[in-house]
């Protein structure tokens, strides 16, 4: 489709010299005599680029100009004029023209003038194109990935569930535990503020908290009568065990993160007394 250009200006014989030649390049030309027409023009069609006069009776080329770019700030404006002011001049290129062309001009100069905005405008419509689909490439990129990661999340989180599942079926009577141990937990810190970052490492670390219990012989674990002081302290060494096992799990938190989290915590979430030996007795 042949690209359409409007040219404004007050002399008739100008307007039809400039509309013959840019005939010939294979543009399609609408004439207006003043301003004002050519935003009627303007305001009815569409139009890839402008050629206006400066000085021009109703409406001048500038102020023409401003209201095409107010309405389409990428519609490129070639201004000409037989009387060059530079304060003229310098207004017309601040408010947005491309081009400036003196009277009376070469007609192979205008051809040229109009050639070059054209291409700067398709080259522009192109780049414009191309972001748009790098865009929308992106967001299908982002939303495939989120959704692999939810999908694996969710079966990393399945696989912690069944493992915590099976160290609860070595003690009967505290069958489900670790589950509810998880649902309190993050009640509790979504209660405190936790970030979603904090809340998955909790959920993870709620449910494996007694993976200890794997290393504890069943006949112990399942004991119906009272446990023997040997027995007792073997149960007790069940969060040894659970921090060997552990101990691969990346993304830890670093031992200073974790100090300075107890001095925080310390009188508020968790006893100073306690806190004390165990900061003082340097256990970790």
């Amino acid at each position: 489709m042949p690209e359409s250009i409007l040219i404004a200006d007050d002399e008739e014989m100008i307007c039809s010299i400039l509309s013959q030649r840019l005939s010939q390049e294979g543009y399609v030309c609408v004439t207006a005599n003043n301003g004002r027409e050519a935003l009627q023009h303007f305001y009815a069609e569409n139009f890839s680029l402008i050629i206006s006069d400066i000085n021009m009776p109703e409406m001048t080329g500038i102020e023409l100009l401003r209201q095409v770019r107010a309405v389409q700030p990428n519609m490129l404006v070639i201004m000409i004029t037989a009387y060059p002011e530079i304060g003229m001049v310098v207004e017309a290129l601040h408010v947005g023209a491309y081009d400036f062309i003196l009277k009376p001009f070469d007609l192979d100069l205008v051809v040229f003038s109009v050639k070059k905005a054209l291409e700067k405008k398709r080259l522009e419509e192109e780049l414009e194109t191309y972001r748009q689909y790098l865009e929308r490439l992106v967001e299908q990129k982002t939303a495939k990935l989120q959704k692999s990661y939810r999908t694996l999340k969710k079966a990393h989180l399945d696989s912690v569930k069944v493992l915590a599942e099976a160290i609860d079926a070595k003690d009967p009577y505290t069958r489900g535990h670790s589950d509810r141990v998880r649902k309190g937990s993050l009640r509790i810190a979504m209660k405190l503020g936790f970030s979603k970052k904090r809340l998955e490492s909790l959920e993870f670390g709620a449910l494996l908290h007694d993976i200890g219990k794997i290393g504890i012989r069943d006949e112990v674990l399942q004991k119906q009568g009272r446990l023997t002081p040997e027995e007792y302290q073997y149960v007790q060494e069940h969060p040894l065990i659970g921090v060997k096992i552990a101990e691969g799990v990346n993304a830890a938190i670093p031992l200073q993160e974790v100090l300075a989290e107890l001095e925080r915590g310390k009188g508020k979430q968790f006893d100073p007394q306690i806190v004390e030996i165990f900061l003082g007795e340097k256990i970790f």
